[in-house]
């Protein structure tokens, strides 16, 4: 498990978990890296992960389309086109299964989903990788889930169906 965390507290209460016994028990191996997701997604940590696939979750604020001339790059809880290169790059030589999801949480500055998901899925299938699945929980927070080497499930709709049905269940 490769985990990156920005936040000084958080990252000493994530480290703390990790050395728990029974986390340690469960886990194969684990890395936490304490800066930005972009400076700790390296392949030769990826490379040296003893298992079946890789998944990797991805958590921005909101996912930022435009492009530097009209945003800047200082806010590292936004995510950017280029980032997808670092995860591109980072997944390039792994052979394994890998599953990534991608969810933003924000809209915000003119990033509507249809948008979002159009530039994030270009990216990404130039790497290889294929939409999958894609969740919307409103106008503002969308999950999307990419695969290369693996099948998941047979209806992407079946599964916004059941999403929707638990979320108004409760």
């Amino acid at each position: 498990m490769l985990l990156c965390e920005t936040n000084e507290y958080i990252a000493t209460e994530i480290g703390a978990w990790l050395e728990l016994p029974e986390t340690i028990s469960r886990l194969n191996k684990s890395h936490l890296h304490e800066d930005d997701w972009r400076l700790g997604i390296r392949n030769d940590l990826l490379l040296n992960f003893d298992s079946d696939l890789i998944f990797a979750e991805f958590d921005p604020m909101r996912f930022e389309h435009h492009g530097p001339d009209a945003c800047n790059r200082q806010d590292r809880a936004v995510m950017y086109p280029e980032d997808l290169d670092v995860i591109s790059t980072a997944f390039a030589e792994i052979e394994k299964p890998i599953i990534l999801q991608i969810s933003s949480y924000s809209a915000n500055n003119n990033n509507p989903h249809r948008v979002v998901e159009q530039v994030i899925t270009q990216r990404l299938n130039n790497s290889g990788f294929a939409l999958h699945g894609r969740i919307e929980a409103d106008g503002n927070m969308i999950s999307l889930v990419y695969v290369r080497g693996i099948s998941l499930w047979k209806s992407q709709e079946a599964l916004s169906e059941r999403f929707i049905s638990w979320r108004t269940s409760l």
